[in-house]
């Protein structure tokens, strides 16, 4: 393994040196597979979504106190309207 000096004295920069450009992070991917996976991410995605309440369960008293507090804005509103 070489040492930071002796990659520099090979003309090698560290990668946070080197602009964007040449850091190689090009994605070698096809437009079929570029698809396929925003696909199954979509699909992942919408799992999670739906399933959300089955992973995590609701807790009521979070809910309940927002609740109140839309109605007591929704009272100081009328009151000052």
């Amino acid at each position: 393994m070489y040492t930071r000096r002796a990659l520099v004295a090979l003309g090698h920069s560290p990668v946070w040196q080197r602009p964007f450009y040449d850091m190689n992070a090009r994605i070698g991917e096809t437009q079929q597979g570029a698809h396929d996976l925003i696909s199954s991410l979509v699909k992942m995605a919408r799992n999670v979504h739906c399933a959300f309440h089955e992973l995590f369960p609701a807790v009521p008293e979070p809910i309940k106190a927002f609740d109140e507090k839309k109605a007591r804005i929704a009272k100081y509103a009328r009151g000052r309207g």
